[in-house]
């Protein structure tokens, strides 16, 4: 990615991050958040690992070069379930699960006036 471009997205994350300050979001979910306080509502109903996908979400659905360029500032079903096996290891398939735990897990932020980067 060329220089000038990488510098705006970090510009526009930065921009994003003073405007979620500022909007009075109450903290910030990492990892550990995530794991005791979202996942125990998806043991039941998932076979993945908490750590597995919060690394996806963090790494490819919201972190990608190119999830900066979408509404929302993350990739689509659609994008993230045809990504090529080089960048993610999981199937098509569990791609498409994993999104879904992904909206889940932005809804419950939303609802606990959350937010992540």
């Amino acid at each position: 990615m060329a220089r000038a471009a990488m510098s705006k997205l970090v510009m526009r994350r930065n921009k994003l991050k003073k405007g979620v300050k500022e909007s009075g979001m109450s903290f910030e979910v990492d990892y550990e958040y995530f794991e005791r306080h979202f996942w125990p509502s998806m043991i039941q109903r998932t076979r993945f690992d908490p750590l597995l996908v919060w690394t996806e979400i963090q790494s490819y659905i919201k972190g990608s070069s190119s999830s900066y360029s979408y509404v929302g500032m993350y990739l689509t079903k659609r994008e993230y379930a045809n990504m090529g096996r080089k960048k993610s290891l999981l199937s098509h398939d569990e791609k498409e699960s994993l999104w879904d735990i992904f909206i889940e897990y932005e809804r419950w932020k939303v609802r606990l006036g959350a937010y992540d980067f």
